[in-house]
């Protein structure tokens, strides 16, 4: 995924909960998922291992995200585990940023 400015969080929530209201009657879910610092990825593939260190030594989990971080969520969204949660934004950021 590309950098993307902090104002489009809230308009991915906001379309996020608006298809979520259009087709949650079809049982079909709506979810956001927001990542956070993914490494080898986007506009961060280029970027040292001892930058991707001190990003990672700021992250409460101590390490920076994997592309698989990611996909976990998205197959657990899909899951009928997570059957009921709709319209929500998921954060899969290692708590870099905290709530919304």
């Amino acid at each position: 995924m590309a950098w993307q400015p902090a104002s489009a969080i809230p308009t991915r929530l906001g379309l996020t909960c608006a298809l979520a209201l259009e087709y949650g009657p079809a049982g079909i879910t709506m979810n956001t998922i927001a990542p956070g610092f993914i490494a080898g990825t986007g506009m961060n593939g280029q970027l040292s291992d001892e930058i991707i260190k001190n990003i990672a030594a700021q992250l409460p989990a101590r390490r920076a995200g994997q592309a698989e971080d990611i996909a976990a969520a998205a197959v657990f969204l899909a899951s009928p585990e997570a059957g009921f949660i709709i319209g929500e934004l998921l954060n899969v950021n290692g708590r870099r940023v905290f709530g919304r």
